[in-house]
């Protein structure tokens, strides 16, 4: 069936984005201080593993007819939108908003009857009028009909598949959506709003890509929800598949779904958790519902170290309770812990879409409305002990005291990190330019 429209979906393009993995295992610059910051603090690079782009990949799986381009350079996104489409559909976040802006003047200059918009930068204030349509969610459901004049309805996942490189050892890893989005309460998080409600991959679906992994190698499999586990009678029959196939499995969930359970987990194939922290202080946990408290999130760790299996996390620097004093000693707190292999660390960001938001700009407290800012590195709300200078500083003191002993990787980016810092410091001693050097 010909398809009613000739449509191409892009990511914003590479050079718009923070260095990340994702470009076929392309090595990230660490050539200065500023990229060696960003290394340091990219969970995909430090440990070394590379995430397909979700969103392009489903969108394809379910719409065969529309082209896809993945972190383009501007220069094959000016070459794809030679080819005469109908739309072109751009995704983004919205610290990329104005790149993603650019590249829609690009589609509309090349003669594109009609541009979209897609992804969480969609809910960026004064960002929809440059866009003739805007999707949150999963647009698949609303653009199958609009491209393809059907309705979505056999719904398909697709085949993910990339490398982990754990202490020096390679493990092909197939991804797995259990079921997409999260009903959780933070208001933080952009999710619940802007998914709207729960999409669940039926068994049957979950059992053929399972299937599709073991023809591929693959025998490790990352159930990347938001939430894995809330809905347990639904992850049970998951893992019990899992566990059929003979297959080991990581997964992104939360500490009360985790904590008491991981031995009986551990048992049916678990390795790794990748586990939102966000704080070891209660108050700061409560101003944002995060629902967990802090004797969870210590108990939990605990019991990954006594079961063998990993953790990876996040961190929130600059939460409502905070002082550089206590989140600093927080930091020290986790490093105790032999588990925790990576910590991402992030600046409280009100990312529009979300609660969060709502009640910064409610009370006043947006002071900074770069939308460039708001990629949880900058600090853009006014803070009752911390400004924005101290809170860079701060974040690069996280970054820079937690790491894990077998982290070699991130441990290397820090030793370079430090070789150009005080190399700098030298050269502005006496007033000579830095010198380029290469390290190890």
């Amino acid at each position: 069936m010909k398809p009613k429209m000739k449509v191409l979906v892009t990511t914003v393009h590479r050079e718009a984005i923070a260095p990340t993995a994702r470009f076929h295992r392309r090595e990230i610059p660490t050539r200065n201080s500023e990229e060696c910051f960003a290394a340091a603090n990219n969970i995909e690079y430090i440990n070394s593993f590379t995430l397909p782009n979700y969103a392009t990949r489903f969108l394809k799986a379910n719409l065969p007819s529309i082209d896809v381009l993945e972190y383009p350079t501007l220069e094959e996104y000016r070459d794809a939108l030679k080819n005469r489409y109908d739309a072109v559909g751009i995704s983004f976040w919205t610290y990329t908003s104005w790149e993603a802006h650019a590249m829609a003047a690009m589609a509309k200059e090349a003669g594109v009857r009609e541009v979209w918009g897609g992804g969480h930068g969609t809910s960026t204030p004064g960002i929809a009028k440059y866009f003739d349509r805007v999707f949150s969610g999963y647009s698949e459901y609303d653009l199958k009909p609009l491209i393809e004049g059907v309705e979505l309805t056999d719904f398909e996942h697709p085949v993910l598949t990339s490398v982990y490189d754990y202490y020096n050892m390679d493990i092909k890893t197939g991804y797995l959506f259990s079921i997409r989005g999260c009903r959780m309460p933070c208001t933080f998080c952009s999710g619940p709003n802007y998914y709207k409600r729960l999409d669940m991959t039926p068994l049957d679906k979950i059992s053929s890509l399972l299937d599709a992994y073991r023809k591929e190698g693959v025998c490790h499999v990352t159930v990347v929800d938001e939430t894995f586990l809330q809905n347990a009678r639904h992850a049970k029959d998951v893992i019990r598949l899992l566990r059929e196939k003979e297959m080991t499995w990581t997964c992104t969930s939360r500490v009360d779904r985790l904590v008491g359970n991981i031995a009986d987990l551990r048992a049916m194939g678990l390795q790794n958790v990748y586990i939102g922290i966000e704080s070891l202080d209660g108050v700061s946990l409560d101003s944002v519902k995060k629902g967990i408290g802090a004797l969870q999130t210590v108990a939990l760790l605990a019991e990954l170290e006594k079961c063998g299996v990993n953790a990876f996390g996040t961190y929130m620097v600059c939460l409502e309770n905070d002082s550089p004093e206590s989140v600093m000693e927080n930091v020290a707190k986790l490093s105790a812990f032999k588990a925790l292999y990576s910590l991402v660390f992030w600046i409280t960001t009100p990312f529009p879409g979300t609660e969060f938001y709502d009640e910064m700009e409610r009370d006043g407290r947006l002071v900074d409305k770069d939308w460039k800012h708001y990629d949880a590195l900058h600090l853009v709300t006014r803070h009752p002990r911390i400004s924005p200078h101290e809170a860079r500083s701060l974040l690069e003191y996280c970054i820079r005291n937690h790491c894990h002993e077998l982290n070699l990787r991130k441990a290397k980016i820090l030793r370079k990190w430090s070789r150009y810092e005080k190399q700098l410091a030298r050269s502005e001693v006496t007033g000579q330019a830095a010198l380029n050097v290469a390290y190890d």
